[in-house]
Order: C-alpha cells, then structure tokens, then sequence
C-alpha cells in the first residue's frame, strides 16, 4: 500500500479511498477463488497418483505452504478493508478526512507488515512451481529454463532486499519504497511466469503434433488435458498480475 495525498478538507476523499481499498479486497478475493479451485485440483491429482516421486511429494508441500499463505495474505486484505471502513466512517464527523487515514494507518500498521511478508513469500513460491513445472517438462531441453531460472533468483534478491528494508522501517508505516519494490517483484514474477508457461506450451503444442501426426485425429489424452490445465492456470496467474500491478501503478499515479 501506498500513502494516498489529498486535499484534507475534501470530504469525498474517504468514500474515494474507501473504494480503492474496495477495489483491492475484491480483486484479491477473486485470486484467492481461483487458488482455491487450483489447490483442490492439485489435491485430486496428487491423492489419485498411484506413485509420486520425492520431488512431487515436495512440490504438492509447496503448493499448500504457498495456500496457506494466500489465506493468510486474503485475511489481512479483508482485515484492512475493514479497519480502513469502520475509521473513515465510525468517527465524529468533525474529524478531517487526513486525521482520520491517520488513525486508519496506525491501525493498519501490523496486518499491512504482516501482508508485505506474506505477499513476498507467497511470489517466491508460486514462481518455484511453475519454473520446476517447466523445468520437469522440459526433461531434454533443459537449457530453456535459464531465463526464468534467472528471472526467479532476481525475485528471491528482491525479497532479500524487501525484507531487509520491511525490518528496517515496518515502525515508519507506508512508505514510497514499498509500492516501488513490490511492483518489481511482481513484474519480475510476471515475466518469469509469461516465459515458463511459454514452455509449457510449447511441450503442449510438440506432444499434441506427434500424436496428431501418429494417430490421425483423435481424442484428448491425459497428458494433453494436464498440460492444458497448467497452461490455463498460467495464463489466468499472469492476468491477475497484471491487474495486480495495474493497480498498484495507478493508485501510485492518484
């Protein structure tokens, strides 16, 4: 989150600023609706595999490390909203809009630092997956998995460096470099997940050739629909970031 500037003597500013944290809420509680149904699938595939390797064991514990999170970060987001609410509009009317936000930022200080934590974390995990989801694909081309290998250690440097600065200054409040060093993390989650599900299409795309090619016309097949499902969850994944960061970029612009 962003400070917000304003005129104190407006008093739409806090119906304005009410609709932005509105506008944030229902946009994280869509992706969390999304992670929701992914999580469940990812459940149903993993309890009906006969055998799983260690890996897979290991990548289905991420997968619901990076869950919990998302339903911790999905609390404070709601938990935000509400404190933002009951402080704009619960107090004496004499009181300005700016003394009001002020009230509404030291309430908000330790679910917002709780947030930022949980955000970090949860990017760091959901690009972990999908670079090893191309990374097993890929069995032959390895090679291809560098750039987004790359592009996941520059987010792990970003958190290092988001961390550091959260610890340093999470007593201040909301500050400018916050906004600045999220956007990077998400546009380089962005980046790294557009290039890894590129792969993925592409083993999507060779596979469905040579069976086309060897049986003629015909149905599906499992390994189609499962590479499908990962390509969809891809491409919905970067949406959401988009918007995310949209976001982001525009409620810094107001």
């Amino acid at each position: 989150m962003t400070p917000i500037l304003w005129d104190p003597q407006d008093p739409s500013i806090s119906i304005r600023v009410a609709c932005y944290y509105f506008a944030r809420a229902s946009t994280f509680t869509f992706i969390y609706g999304i992670s929701v149904l992914l999580f469940l699938q990812s459940i149903t595939v993993y309890i009906t595999r006969k055998q799983s390797t260690r890996s897979q064991h290991w990548m289905f514990l991420i997968s619901t490390i990076t869950f919990i999170l998302g339903t911790i970060n999905e609390s404070t987001v709601i938990l935000e909203t509400v404190i933002f609410i009951r402080a704009a509009f619960s107090m004496d009317r004499n009181t300005s809009p700016l003394e009001k936000y002020q009230v509404a930022l030291k309430l908000m200080a330790k679910p917002n630092t709780i947030y930022q934590l949980v955000s970090a974390c949860e990017i760091l995990f959901s690009d972990c997956i999908i670079v090893w989801r191309a990374f097993v694909l890929l069995q032959y081309r390895r090679w291809l998995v560098i750039v987004p290998s790359l592009l996941l250690l520059c987010t792990f440097a970003t958190d290092i460096l988001f961390f550091w600065k959260l610890s340093k200054y999470a007593e201040i409040g909301l500050n400018q470099w916050e906004n600045t060093i999220s956007s990077i993390m998400i546009s380089l989650s962005l980046a790294t997940n557009i290039i890894a599900t590129m792969l993925i299409f592409h083993v999507y795309w060779m596979y469905r050739k040579e069976m086309t090619s060897a049986l003629g016309v015909r149905r599906a097949t499992q390994a189609e629909r499962i590479l499908s499902l990962l390509i969809e969850s891809g491409v919905i994944f970067c949406l959401l970031q988009v918007q995310i960061l949209l976001l982001k970029v525009t409620t810094n612009i107001s």
